[in-house]
């Protein structure tokens, strides 16, 4: 494995950094002089319009909605990771997680965009195939957050511009006593959500927006509450200064909430957001840190896998519903060992967020997955799951995790579980009409030319499957792949000494 060095010149992304294919690369041998003299008229006419903001990419396909593995062709990539810091001792401790999957070996360079007046550093690292590399954002700059004189934190955002291989991006936040890991994204958007969110006592909440790019962009933040629909004056037209990560600390504005979904909305630019949940001592029930990527839109149908009720663990999936319109939902649920549950109908107000606890279908402590579908067309709603560990789990802490619009048939990990000693499990839930065969693969630790098929199951239709990582010989430095032959959603738990965590995979291109 090549070891991290630094770039001699920092990484800036442009207007538009999304993967491009060699197809679209390659040049074009056609007399085009005339054709360059009128894009560039365009291109000018473009810049001087408006304020220069880079155009909102679809809401539609795979990537808009989960980030995705890289497609083959892809010459590079680039993922955002919003939430973070990047001093020793911080308040979410960050560490980038590249992993490839492609054919060949392939090189990043991570920047670290600071804010503020300071310029951006960059480190490049080599990531051999089917490798796993570990890069602290304190080896590139160490930087602190500050606040600004908004009331909001200013700290570091991070691109990872992989080129060659297929490559997924994950990051690692510490603090709390607690660890929390999940898929950066691949695109930034003009919308965001999320629907575990709470002001509570002992809660605090902290939306991260990330503006990589090369204008400043304005965000609206809206929220619903148990106490309805709200709109801080103070989060109206909030500015996220180019190459700056905005943290919003939401109980600032917010106070006292047992339910809050948030709705990020950018007037003019782009931006990646993701939400950060620090339960301190002052809370009652509830300890850790956790980490989502937001959802780019409401859906009508989520699928969320790999809840485990027992002793000491509790789960709840919290069903966010932006819509000044009632709705219902209606909960299945996905059983290792039976075939058929009958769902449960939960209502949901207008700008509002329902409650339903996983007791009520594993009371018993039954490994559960579960679909959630409006069954008020044509309303949509956003779905998160919030868990916390205390005395007698294996571990101590709480996870959040975003549920999944579409299925894949391939899901990819950066990493497994993070410590030996980490109970490390990957849950797989079968929506559709048909049986899965699913293959639970790994790459050999440091990498390899081709992974190893490590386990294997059948899961049924309508039903959910589990990996143990550990019981199947995964080790922290591996890169798991889950293989379908149907379309599955496939989820991570981690649970132990480094805390607790869960997060979808990155599905297959």
């Amino acid at each position: 494995m090549a070891q991290p060095g630094h770039a001699t010149t920092p990484f800036t992304p442009g207007r538009d950094t999304e993967p491009v294919s060699a197809r679209q690369a390659a040049p074009r041998r056609l007399p085009v002089l005339l054709v360059v003299a009128g894009c560039i008229a365009v291109a000018a006419a473009f810049a001087i319009s408006g304020n220069g903001a880079p155009p909102a990419p679809s809401t539609g396909g795979a990537v808009a909605a989960i980030p995705t593995v890289a497609e083959p062709d892809a010459v590079s990539t680039s993922w955002y990771c919003a939430e973070g810091t990047g001093a020793p001792g911080g308040r979410a401790d960050e560490t980038i997680l590249i992993a490839n999957e492609g054919a060949d070996d392939a090189r990043a360079v991570v920047t670290v965009m600071p804010g503020g007046q300071n310029g951006s550093e960059s480190r490049r690292v080599g990531v051999p195939r089917g490798a796993q590399v570990r890069v602290p954002v304190s080896s590139v700059v160490q930087t602190a957050e500050h606040p600004d004189e908004s009331g909001m934190i200013v700290g570091p955002g991070v691109v990872v511009e992989v080129f060659g291989g297929q490559s997924v991006v994950e990051h690692e936040i510490d603090g709390e006593a607690d660890t929390a890991v999940g898929p950066c994204a691949r695109q930034a958007g003009r919308d965001w959500y999320f629907a575990a969110g709470t002001t509570e006592r002992g809660a605090e909440q902290n939306a991260a927006l990330f503006n990589p790019f090369p204008d400043d962009a304005i965000v609206d933040l809206t929220f619903a509450t148990d106490a309805g629909f709200l709109a801080p004056a103070d989060l109206q037209a909030v500015v996220v200064p180019r190459h700056t990560r905005v943290t919003v600390p939401i109980a600032n504005f917010v106070r006292r909430q047992a339910q809050v979904g948030v709705h990020v909305h950018v007037r003019t630019g782009r931006i990646v957001a993701e939400q950060s949940l620090v339960f301190t001592a002052e809370n009652e029930t509830r300890r850790g840190l956790t980490l989502s990527l937001g959802a780019p839109s409401p859906e009508s149908s989520w699928s969320l896998p790999g809840m485990m009720p027992g002793d000491g663990a509790s789960h709840v999936v919290l069903v966010a519903n932006f819509d000044t319109s009632a709705t219902e939902v209606e909960i299945t649920p996905r059983f290792e060992d039976q075939s058929t549950a009958r769902p449960q109908a939960v209502p949901v107000g207008g700008r509002s967020v329902g409650v339903f606890d996983v007791a009520a279908f594993a009371g018993s402590g039954t490994p559960v997955g579960v679909d959630v579908r409006t069954t008020r067309p044509p309303s949509a709603v956003v779905v998160e799951e919030l868990a916390w560990w205390g005395p007698p789990a294996a571990g101590t802490g709480s996870a959040t995790m975003l549920a999944s619009p579409l299925g894949a048939s391939a899901w990819t990990f950066s990493v497994g579980r993070p410590t030996p000693e980490a109970e490390g499990t990957i849950s797989v839930v079968n929506p559709g009409s048909r049986r899965a065969k699913v293959t639970l693969q790994a790459y050999a630790p440091g990498g390899s030319d081709a992974p190893s098929d490590v386990d294997e199951l059948t899961v049924p239709a309508g039903r959910q499957g589990r990996f143990d990582l550990g019981a199947a010989g995964v080790q922290p430095d591996q890169v798991v792949l889950v293989r379908s032959s149907v379309p599955v959603v496939a989820g991570r738990r981690i649970l132990g000494p480094p805390g607790a965590s869960l997060a979808l995979g990155v599905a297959g291109p």
